[in-house]
Protein backbone atom coordinates (compact mmCIF):
# COMPACT_ATOMS: atom_id res chain seq x y z
CA UNK A 1 0.00 0.00 0.00
CA UNK A 2 1.59 3.48 -1.05
CA UNK A 3 1.68 6.75 1.56
CA UNK A 4 -0.68 8.41 -0.63
CA UNK A 5 -3.65 5.58 -0.06
CA UNK A 6 -2.66 5.70 3.51
CA UNK A 7 -3.95 9.56 3.33
CA UNK A 8 -7.23 10.56 4.70
CA UNK A 9 -9.53 12.18 2.12
CA UNK A 10 -10.33 15.19 4.16
CA UNK A 11 -6.55 15.84 4.30
CA UNK A 12 -6.69 15.87 -0.01
CA UNK A 13 -10.17 18.26 0.48
CA UNK A 14 -8.21 20.29 2.41
CA UNK A 15 -5.40 20.95 0.17
CA UNK A 16 -7.03 21.35 -2.95
CA UNK A 17 -9.35 24.13 -1.09
CA UNK A 18 -5.73 25.68 -0.01
CA UNK A 19 -4.69 25.25 -3.27
CA UNK A 20 -7.06 28.10 -4.46
CA UNK A 21 -5.17 30.34 -2.79
CA UNK A 22 -1.99 29.08 -1.24
CA UNK A 23 1.25 27.87 -2.48
CA UNK A 24 2.52 24.27 -2.05
CA UNK A 25 4.63 25.85 0.86
CA UNK A 26 2.22 28.01 2.24
CA UNK A 27 -0.79 24.92 2.27
CA UNK A 28 1.66 22.87 4.25
CA UNK A 29 2.13 25.53 7.04
CA UNK A 30 -2.05 25.74 7.48
CA UNK A 31 -2.47 22.31 7.00
CA UNK A 32 0.44 22.16 9.97
CA UNK A 33 -1.85 24.48 11.70
CA UNK A 34 -5.30 22.92 11.13
CA UNK A 35 -3.75 19.81 13.06
CA UNK A 36 -3.72 17.65 10.23
CA UNK A 37 -0.61 14.83 9.86
CA UNK A 38 0.76 12.99 7.24
CA UNK A 39 -0.18 8.78 7.05
CA UNK A 40 2.48 8.59 9.64
CA UNK A 41 1.48 11.30 12.56
CA UNK A 42 4.05 13.71 10.94
CA UNK A 43 3.68 17.32 10.19
CA UNK A 44 3.44 18.34 6.98
CA UNK A 45 6.42 19.50 4.75
CA UNK A 46 6.55 21.44 1.61
CA UNK A 47 8.28 18.54 -0.10
CA UNK A 48 5.48 16.03 1.23
CA UNK A 49 2.23 18.50 0.33
CA UNK A 50 4.04 19.03 -3.74
CA UNK A 51 3.90 14.87 -3.64
CA UNK A 52 0.67 14.90 -2.19
CA UNK A 53 -1.02 17.51 -5.22
CA UNK A 54 1.18 15.40 -7.77
CA UNK A 55 0.21 12.14 -6.67
CA UNK A 56 -3.71 12.90 -6.47
CA UNK A 57 -3.55 15.15 -9.68
CA UNK A 58 -4.42 18.37 -7.53
CA UNK A 59 -3.72 21.57 -10.25
CA UNK A 60 -1.03 24.02 -8.64
CA UNK A 61 -1.99 27.54 -7.22
CA UNK A 62 0.41 29.02 -10.72
CA UNK A 63 -2.08 26.71 -12.38
CA UNK A 64 -5.04 27.27 -11.27
CA UNK A 65 -4.40 31.53 -11.97
CA UNK A 66 -3.50 29.96 -15.31
CA UNK A 67 -6.55 28.79 -16.03
CA UNK A 68 -8.22 32.12 -14.86
CA UNK A 69 -6.86 34.08 -17.39
CA UNK A 70 -3.69 35.32 -15.16
CA UNK A 71 -0.59 35.93 -17.32
CA UNK A 72 3.12 36.69 -15.98
CA UNK A 73 4.81 39.97 -15.26
CA UNK A 74 6.82 39.27 -18.31
CA UNK A 75 4.19 38.24 -20.25
CA UNK A 76 1.80 41.09 -19.05
CA UNK A 77 5.05 43.68 -20.23
CA UNK A 78 5.39 41.98 -23.67
CA UNK A 79 1.35 42.39 -23.81
CA UNK A 80 1.49 46.16 -22.89
CA UNK A 81 4.30 47.24 -24.69
CA UNK A 82 6.31 48.17 -21.51
CA UNK A 83 8.86 46.93 -19.10
CA UNK A 84 8.59 44.33 -16.75
CA UNK A 85 9.29 46.82 -13.76
CA UNK A 86 6.55 48.64 -14.80
CA UNK A 87 4.51 45.87 -15.01
CA UNK A 88 5.86 45.53 -11.17
CA UNK A 89 5.20 49.03 -10.31
CA UNK A 90 1.50 49.06 -11.39
CA UNK A 91 0.90 45.79 -9.58
CA UNK A 92 2.21 47.17 -6.14
CA UNK A 93 0.44 50.21 -6.77
CA UNK A 94 -2.83 48.34 -7.14
CA UNK A 95 -3.17 49.70 -11.09
CA UNK A 96 -3.15 46.34 -12.02
CA UNK A 97 -4.30 42.16 -10.57
CA UNK A 98 -2.09 40.65 -9.02
CA UNK A 99 -1.85 37.00 -7.30
CA UNK A 100 1.24 35.25 -5.68
CA UNK A 101 1.70 31.92 -6.41
CA UNK A 102 5.06 30.69 -5.03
Amino acid sequence: MSSTSKTRTEVVAALDELLETCSDAQACRELNARGYRNWKGQPFTAKRTRYLRIAYQLTSRYERLRARGYLTGAEMARQAGVCIEQVHILGRDGILPREHYG
